[in-house]
């Protein structure tokens, strides 16, 4: 059955990160088994609904057109260059689909017309890749002679490639923002002549643009008479801040631009808690937009991440008024109050009980009185109905006091970065974890 549009899986573009390869998914199409820097290529797969399952696409009839499309598809500003020998794996023995024949203008790569799938797997180095071009590119610029240069300022990197160019643009920005940045073969060149027009400039299909960056073959820096532009500040995440800790960034140091991965460790005596890596990755918006594909995590104390070691009166080994942090253990306190109520309660009712019976003996024992005399608590008989029946005024009994509890109050730590004692606040709508406090007694 040929797959179609219409039988297109309806989830929303997402970006899953693995260390054995980047994946890259909008929808129905997804890149796998690139490096783990340069998310923006891979192999080429879409989702079979029919049968539940990635298809790996072959190379037979794959051109830049078809590649343009999933670059489209997967939210990047342009295309780079495609692959047809497997450069990212032939996929495994799975079912495979080929024989796709695009435009270049369809949104979908499904859009276009193809071979129905195939239970055979593509064969050994034939299946189709694609490299998109990263996030920040303005397109394939005609720069044809001196006089019709785009940019001001021009120098010479001999393993020239965009991140490079871009960074040494950067770092030249005195006072007047340079936004805007050119590679062509070695060159880089910076600082445009008019920063109001550049999406006026004449521009030319990506595929023109096909001459290799000097120190990255996968990408393209220009071509003959065209320069590849790029925006300065389009493809960067901010930079990560870890308290207590430090952070490696590959592949260039303090250098946050797209396809960045950076691993935390914590310092001696601190815990990490979040994710060990993030990467700069696609945004999930569809747009060329740039985010890290996870929060950064964060240092805490050894000693907060555990329950403390002091114990105090309410004897869950935790500072007076403080839960706790993690939460997750049984509050010793909090139990230990319970039963004391429970306790305190159930003594409290066994006593009262005890007194009634008492009494009621005392009055069953004591001798008869003589007519006219009245027994003080009795309660005299006459002929009227029980519900005439008016008991005397009975003397109070021992005063043995009354239970009452304390509202609990919940409390949530505050946890300090430096290691120091944490403290604790009123928080009655907070979710964190509750400490009670020991109920009393009060007597009357």
């Amino acid at each position: 059955m040929s797959l179609h549009p219409s039988s297109r899986l309806s989830i929303a573009a997402l970006v899953v990160l693995t260390f054995a390869g980047i994946v890259h998914v909008a929808g129905e199409v997804r890149l796998v088994n690139s490096s783990a820097t340069v998310p923006n290529a891979g192999r080429v797969e879409v989702w079979d609904p029919d049968t539940s399952e990635w298809l790996a696409v072959c190379a037979n009839d794959w051109d830049f057109d078809a590649g343009q499309v999933v670059c489209k598809e997967l939210g990047y500003p342009g295309t780079t260059l495609v692959k047809i020998q497997s450069e990212y794996g032939d996929g495994g023995p799975g079912k495979s689909i080929g024989g796709f024949d695009c435009t270049g203008d369809e949104a979908y790569l499904l859009s276009c017309t193809s071979n129905d799938p195939n239970d055979e797997p593509c064969g050994a180095s034939y299946t189709a890749g694609v490299v998109c071009a990263a996030p920040g590119y303005e397109g394939c610029k005609m720069e044809m002679n001196d006089n019709s240069r785009i940019f001001k300022t021009l120098t010479s990197i001999t393993d020239n490639t965009v991140e490079k160019c871009i960074e040494f643009a950067k770092a030249r920005q005195d006072g007047s923002p340079i936004l805007y940045a050119g590679v062509l073969g070695e060159e880089c060149s910076y600082g445009l002549k008019n920063p109001e027009n550049i999406a006026s400039l004449p521009a030319v299909d990506d595929s023109m643009c096909d001459t290799a960056c000097p120190g990255n073959p996968d990408q393209r820096c220009g071509g003959s008479g065209l320069i590849s532009v790029y925006s300065v500040n389009g493809g960067f995440c901010s930079g990560p801040v870890l308290s207590n800790g430090e952070q490696v960034v590959q592949p260039t140091p303090d250098f946050f631009y797209f396809g960045t991965v950076v691993d935390f460790t914590c310092n001696p005596g601190f815990e990490l808690q979040g994710a060990p890596s993030v990467q700069c990755v696609m945004g999930s918006s569809g747009t060329a937009q740039v985010t890290w594909n996870n929060f950064t995590p964060e240092c805490f104390a050894a000693d907060m991440t555990t329950s403390k070691a002091t114990a105090h009166p309410g004897g869950n080994g935790a500072e007076p008024g403080t839960a706790p942090p993690g939460g997750n253990g049984v509050d010793a306190g909090l139990v230990l109050g319970i039963l004391n109520t429970v306790i305190l309660v159930t003594s409290a009712i066994a006593i009262g009980i005890y007194c009634s019976v008492i009494r009621c003996r005392k009055r069953e024992g004591s001798p008869a009185l003589p007519d006219g005399h009245a027994r003080t608590g009795s309660v005299e008989k006459n002929s009227g109905d029980e519900d005439d029946q008016k008991p005397t005024a009975s003397p109070p009994g021992p005063d043995h006091g009354v239970v009452q509890q304390q509202e609990l109050r919940e409390y949530s730590t505050v946890i300090i970065d430096d290691g120091e004692s944490s403290t604790a606040r009123d928080t009655r709508t907070n979710s964190q974890p509750h400490l009670y406090e020991q109920p009393t007694v009060r007597k009357n």
